[in-house]
């Protein structure tokens, strides 16, 4: 896999980009203000693409992980300030004004992230080898890394990850990280 770091990469009208969920994390999440350098840089990268016309592609998985890990982040950050640590996710967070809260921000990010995004990329689930996608995982990758590259691959994209494992992963991609 060729990996190319993000101050090194440039950005042409001719690629197009599918970003990992925890790039939308850096850029859009309750965490994106943890790691200002790399909020920057990949924030610095989707304007880039924007400005130079390039495609920027999503997954219904990439949505449904961003979605999940977020309210997720939210429910640890709620236990830790309620001191509930023993809280249930479903049965105690849920019900909650602060969830409802969570829930209304995470939708409005959602909301930011399809406005940039030039497509709504099929999964091609029926299209892509399962199996092979099953016997790819091991230790270091797991099952939705390896179909996100395959999705790449498919669709003749860069994929922007900031998951070091990803360059385990047997891939002829282009690998874009901070």
């Amino acid at each position: 896999m060729k990996v190319d770091k993000l101050k090194d990469h440039n950005v042409s009208p001719m690629n197009s980009y599918l970003f990992d969920t925890n790039v939308w994390i850096y850029i859009y999440g309750p965490m994106a203000g943890s790691e200002k350098k790399k909020q920057g840089q990949y924030a610095s990268l989707l304007r880039d693409i924007i400005d130079r016309k390039a495609g920027l592609f999503i997954t219904s998985m990439v949505l449904s992980e961003y979605i999940n890990r977020v309210l997720r982040i939210e429910f640890g950050q709620w236990k830790n300030n309620n001191g509930l640590f023993d809280a249930d996710y479903k049965r105690d967070y849920r019900p909650t004004k602060d969830f409802e809260v969570a829930l209304a921000d995470v939708k409005a990010q959602v909301k930011d992230i399809l406005y940039n995004v030039t497509q709504k990329r099929p999964d091609d689930f029926n299209n892509i080898d399962i199996n092979g996608i099953v016997n790819s995982m091991s230790n270091s990758s797991d099952f939705n890394d390896v179909y996100l590259v395959r999705c790449c691959e498919r669709g003749n994209m860069c994929f922007v990850s900031d998951d070091k494992d990803i360059v385990n992963i047997p891939s002829t991609i282009r690998l874009v990280q901070a």
